[in-house]
């Protein structure tokens, strides 16, 4: 019904119009020179119109020819993207399959159409990685680097990754030192420093490093603190020869961790193994009316004080409270011992070993035994140390 509607608006239209040219016909009249055109108005109109439409037609050709180099270029970039991005979902789906040979070449050619160059090319550094190409690695990750610009702290990310997994910790040290210089408090850089720290074992970085890791919340606050304990482990054990050393860490540790029991043990053995019991006693016995340790109880007396009285007065006070302990019983024997009452530590060594037989308490009790002049005594002692110790040895694996 609408095109029937449309088609009788037209031909009304034509018809006024036809009626409106045969009333009045109108002339035109184009001289120029000797030449002479005569014409009615409305075939000059017409041929006009026709003119306009021709020189429109042949502009719009010539228009479509002088782009269509443009065109044919536009057209083979655009067979090359595709091609690019077939290669690129390849190479990926060989890398994801685990065919790093395949993944490489495929993902290498696609980089070369300069397609996604940068995830291309850190893709090939992957392939190249499994298959200990090393050299070849690099290479791409260069290329990745060179591609895009900005992509400095993802390609050495990756390069770092790469490094640890192929255990070169020298150069992922390098790597993550120069990435730690370009951007302040990276999470995952600072991660991957103290894992490469711990590696290399070099604990006094690692140190100045804790500031940054706690800053930025980097680990959760249990796996900080069992790193902080580590790191200052480390360091008491690398200065165990020096006593300023030990003391100048010990200084240097967070209040809390100045009450581990572990590097309480670790820094007053140290300390009495260079002879520093005026140093060392005050921090056991400080800790042991806090915290009852069997451990400190044995390094207590393990060297004597200037004071040894009082260091023995101390031991018999906290017999008060932990009678029959092994561990006390034979620390009083050896403090005995060191003030050469041999027939208190002898009894103190008895009831030890009565309640549990140690290899330290039968060769302290053969060492008094000796001093008592009972030799066979002694001799007995001795022997039980050592098939004591032989059977402890044997539940160690080879």
């Amino acid at each position: 019904m609408k095109k029937i509607f449309t088609f009788f608006i037209i031909l009304a239209i034509a018809v006024f119009i036809g009626i409106f040219i045969h009333k009045d016909a109108g002339y035109v009249l184009i001289v120029y020179s000797h030449w002479t055109i005569e014409t009615s108005l409305w075939i000059a109109l017409t041929v006009l119109i026709i003119f306009f439409i021709c020189l429109y037609i042949v502009i719009r050709l010539l228009h479509h020819t002088s782009n269509l180099s443009t065109t044919l270029k536009n057209w083979s970039a655009q067979k090359r993207l595709q091609k690019a991005m077939q290669l690129t979902n390849l190479g990926l789906c060989e890398l994801t399959e685990g065919h790093w040979e395949k993944a490489e070449k495929y993902l290498v050619k696609a980089a070369e159409k300069n397609h996604n160059e940068l995830i291309n090319y850190l893709a090939a550094s992957h392939a190249a990685q499994e298959q200990n190409k090393f050299q070849e690695r690099d290479l791409y990750l260069k290329k990745a680097h060179e591609a895009v610009k900005g992509s400095t702290i993802a390609v050495g990310l990756t390069q770092a990754q790469l490094q640890i997994r192929s255990k070169q910790w020298e150069q992922a040290l390098a790597t993550l030192k120069h990435l730690n210089e370009q951007t302040t408090h990276h999470e995952f850089i600072l991660k991957l420093l103290q894992q490469v720290y711990i590696e290399l074992e070099e604990w006094e970085n690692l140190k100045a490093l804790l500031p940054q890791l706690e800053k930025c919340k980097t680990l959760s606050d249990k796996k900080f603190e069992e790193i902080e304990k580590k790191v200052f482990l480390e360091l008491l054990t690398q200065s165990k020869h020096s006593a300023s050393a030990l003391e100048k860490i010990w200084q240097e540790l967070p209040r809390y961790l100045q009450q581990d029991l572990m590097l309480i043990k670790t820094y007053t053995a140290y300390l009495l193994a260079e002879n520093k019991v005026s140093i060392a006693l005050p921090i056991i016995e400080k800790t042991l009316k806090r915290n009852w340790d069997t451990d400190l109880v044995k390094l207590y007396s393990e060297k004597s004080s200037s004071d040894l009285q009082t260091q023995i007065k101390t031991a018999l006070d906290w017999e008060k409270f932990h009678p029959n302990e092994p561990e006390l019983l034979f620390t009083l024997a050896r403090l005995y011992a060191h003030d050469q009452n041999w027939m208190q530590a002898k009894t103190y060594l008895d009831n030890s070993l009565h309640s549990s037989e140690t290899v330290d308490a039968y060769e302290l009790l053969g060492f008094v035994e000796e001093q008592l002049k009972h030799s066979e005594a002694a001799l007995a002692c001795y022997k039980k140390a050592l098939d004591y110790r032989r059977d402890k040895s044997r539940l160690i694996p080879a």
